[in-house]
């Protein structure tokens, strides 16, 4: 999905180096002027676990929080949560058998569109983190600022919370008209 997507025609570079040390395996990687990271693989060599996951997007300069192992920061220009929920909910929360559990990301990102269920929330900063039952998603702009809590059953429903809330309809040019 966007911003990683792209056309069939459109070509990208992607740089990827390596690097061996005594904790382990570095990968650092450059996808154009969109993404660009480093991921650390721990462990044996014939049983790798992920040890450290950092992603920029945009020309993100900041450094990432010494705590979370996997963290995602930058800006982009736009950003449907319809486009990239199948991605998120396919990353694992439970540790598969013998090994280590995917590091639960914390995402920092700045979304100069952001969409999701079809209303359009305008710029917005958007800070979540996944915990084992639900992700929770932290909203500051102009249209909106509030959380949302977000459980990966969908038996269970999206808890939200607003101080300010102001939804447009896909394609609208003004604000959703409610009864």
């Amino acid at each position: 999905p966007a911003p990683l997507g792209k056309s069939a025609g459109v070509v990208r570079p992607i740089e990827i180096t390596t690097r061996t040390e005594a904790g382990g395996q570095w990968f650092r990687f450059r996808y154009a002027d969109i993404a660009r990271g480093e991921i650390l693989m721990g462990g044996a060599p014939k049983r790798p676990h992920l040890e450290r996951l950092v992603v920029r997007l945009g020309r993100d300069q900041r450094v990432p929080p010494a705590g979370p192992r996997s963290w995602v920061g930058g800006s982009v220009s736009r950003l449907a949560l319809s486009e990239w929920q199948r991605f998120l909910d396919g990353l694992p929360v439970t540790r598969p058998q013998g090994r280590p559990a995917w590091p639960r990301p914390l995402i920092d990102i700045e979304v100069a569109d952001f969409e999701a269920l079809g209303l359009h929330l305008g710029h917005l900063g958007i800070r979540a983190s996944r915990a084992a039952d639900a992700w929770t998603v932290a909203l500051d702009g102009e249209w909106a600022r509030g959380t949302l809590r977000v459980p990966h059953s969908p038996q269970f429903p999206i808890e939200a919370r607003f101080e300010r809330l102001t939804l447009l309809r896909d394609g609208s040019a003004g604000p959703l008209e409610t009864p």
